[in-house]
């Protein structure tokens, strides 16, 4: 495996997305349908415009105080709280890139 620096920004950028979705889309109701979740989004965005701005801050801030200053893929993941999905975030990466053809 290569040093972090060689992958930060495509870690970094799944944390930015692991955080709107949590910090922001884990408040938009469950459809019964799957298939309706796109439709129960847009009108939960339509419908909450400040709960956006206020949540995009707090993703604002998450990345630039936790994410951005990270050195390692075991901090990212530990700062989106997914430690518990995946215990060993350095294995993680590696199977996740021999899965890379």
């Amino acid at each position: 495996m290569k040093d972090y620096a060689t992958y930060k920004k495509v870690i970094l950028f799944f944390a930015i997305v692991d955080q709107i979705y949590a910090q922001t889309f884990s408040a938009v109701p469950s459809p019964e349908k799957e298939s309706d979740w796109p439709t129960a989004l847009a009108e939960w965005i339509r419908k909450n415009d400040d709960a956006l701005m206020k949540a995009s801050g707090r993703v604002l801030a998450a990345f630039q105080s936790d994410l951005f200053p990270a050195t390692s893929v075991d901090e990212i993941v530990d700062v989106c709280g997914l430690l518990e999905d995946i215990p060993s975030p350095a294995s993680f990466l590696l199977e996740v890139l021999a899965m890379v053809p």
